[in-house]
């Protein structure tokens, strides 16, 4: 599953709510607002055009410190990749 704290570890929630890939490679949080955070959600193999139009992988974006996410971008990648912000570049 995905989980979140918001203590440093004391406590962890589960935070799925929106996440619809099976699991994920890489994780950034906005150094210029914590309350945003990319996800980059895999299901431990490139998604099969056989298996249906919804796609499940890519990047997620959750504007809530992980509460719930947003499918921003597809992806059938399902192997490797990750995902950084750029403050630069905004």
């Amino acid at each position: 599953g995905l989980y979140r704290t918001l203590d440093g570890g004391k406590n962890w929630e589960i935070a799925t709510v929106g996440w619809n890939a099976r699991g994920a490679n890489s994780f950034a949080i906005d150094p210029k607002n914590p309350n945003r955070v990319i996800g980059l959600g895999a299901n431990s193999m490139d998604w099969g055009e056989n298996w249906g139009g919804n796609i499940p992988n890519g990047v997620y974006l959750s504007t809530n410190k992980a509460a719930s996410w947003k499918h921003v971008h597809k992806l059938r990648e399902g192997l490797g990749n990750v995902v950084v912000i750029d403050p630069t570049s905004f």
